[in-house]
């Protein structure tokens, strides 16, 4: 599935929950990888993005002899943009695809690199052939660059992108295309969270989730970087401008986003994305207790929602201690050891699965054998949650 993330006064960078936990270590952010909504939760798609580089050799899909090789230290190798521009969309995939097979672990850097392929698509070939063309692989990061390419076209209509999703790969990819147009839709409607959400309402309803989802996510990630600079300035973002949009939400709308039509506050999805709301309306990222009370939802499955999308953000702002379990293990019980107990589950949901995300299931697994034996149903969901991530994300454990 997906991915992606992201002005007063900022936090001092050597304060915070870390430091209470007595851990002591000086702060290192933890790396900021988002990836595609995973678990159908939408969370973003660079993993591991800046560790991969490709071969600097390039081969010639096509067997012809002919494709023009673009050397840079860009993800796999080469300046994908000018290859995909000489040799065509169709031959640039090809030859990404063939060299990721080399590098079983290439995802994050290979759905940033198909971005830039699916931009050029948008001036070679047409909407409904060029979703066709989506490889399979890279977490649709082909698709949606074509479609972030095709949105800042003011003639675009939206209601013609989310029919072509729809219909892509007789309906295979709908989800994650649909999922990219609410990210979009939100850059076109920065004023209005209302209207995106309205829009994302007009087509099937199977598929209302996804594209809320991708709404909420943009909107959630500008605000939070916008709110918090220093925090959260390494947010890998994949949909908007490389610097945050400026979103001017009413306040009705920035702090009850899910309430805002009928269908949408009855929605998991939406929930999972509250996170970065939650966390830009706070006055210090150290309440813990606070920003979670704000997860009370009537219904158990969306205040779970909201309690892995809370702590998950909020783990994402903390040294995270390397790949140290004692030193993580600090870390988590400094953070969820502050919310309310019957909270405490979805804490560790949240945090346990941001440890596990960049890094070998092992290394959770030794977090939660550390952890109070109390704490075990919480501590193993987020296991559980890292892993269906690593499984999604073609990350071989």
């Amino acid at each position: 599935m997906w991915d992606t993330v992201y002005a007063a006064a900022s936090p001092p960078r050597d304060a915070g929950l870390l430091r209470k936990s007595g851990a002591g270590a000086p702060y290192r952010s933890m790396r900021k990888l988002l990836v595609g909504a995973i678990v159908a939760f939408g969370l973003g798609s660079g993993i591991l993005a800046a560790a991969l580089v490709g071969s600097s050799g390039a081969t010639d899909p096509t067997g012809t002899g002919s494709a023009t090789v673009v050397e840079t230290t860009e993800p796999m190798g080469r300046d994908w943009t000018e290859y995909a521009e000489a040799n065509g969309v169709e031959a640039a995939l090809a030859q990404l695809v063939a060299d990721g097979l080399a590098k079983p672990t290439f995802a994050g850097a290979c759905h940033t690199v198909a971005h830039k392929i699916g931009r050029v698509a948008a001036s070679q070939v047409d909407l409904r052939a060029g979703l066709e063309l989506e490889p399979g692989s890279c977490l649709n990061g082909y698709t949606h660059g074509l479609l972030q390419e095709l949105a800042i076209r003011p003639d675009t209509k939206f209601s013609e992108l989310l029919g072509a999703c729809a219909k892509a790969k007789a309906g295979e990819m709908a989800t994650e295309c649909v999922h990219g147009v609410g990210h979009l839709l939100a850059l076109r409607h920065p004023s209005s969270l209302k209207s995106s959400l309205e829009e994302c309402l007009t087509i099937e309803a199977s598929l209302h989730a996804s594209c809320v989802g991708g709404a909420m996510m943009e909107y959630g990630q500008n605000i939070l970087a916008k709110k918090w600079p220093d925090a959260y300035s390494e947010i890998n973002r994949t949909m908007g401008p490389d610097t945050p949009t400026e979103i001017n939400l009413p306040q009705n709308e920035a702090e009850y986003p899910c309430l805002l039509v009928p269908e949408v506050s009855l929605m998991y999805q939406c929930w999972t994305e509250m996170g970065p709301f939650i966390i830009a309306q706070s006055e210090s990222l150290e309440d813990a207790a606070g920003m979670a009370d704000k997860c009370r939802i009537g219904e158990e499955s969306l205040q779970w929602g909201c309690l892995y999308s809370l702590f998950g953000w909020i783990m994402d702002d903390l040294d995270g201690g390397g790949d140290n379990p004692t030193e993580l293990a600090e870390t988590v019980t400094s953070v969820c050891g502050e919310v309310a107990a019957e909270l405490r589950d979805g804490c560790l949901n949240g945090v346990l699965y941001r440890i596990g995300l960049p890094r070998d299931i092992e290394v959770a697994e030794a977090v939660c054998g550390l952890l109070e034996k109390g704490w075990g149903a919480g501590c193993r969901a987020g296991v559980e949650t890292a892993r269906t991530s690593h499984r999604n994300s073609g990350i071989v454990d």
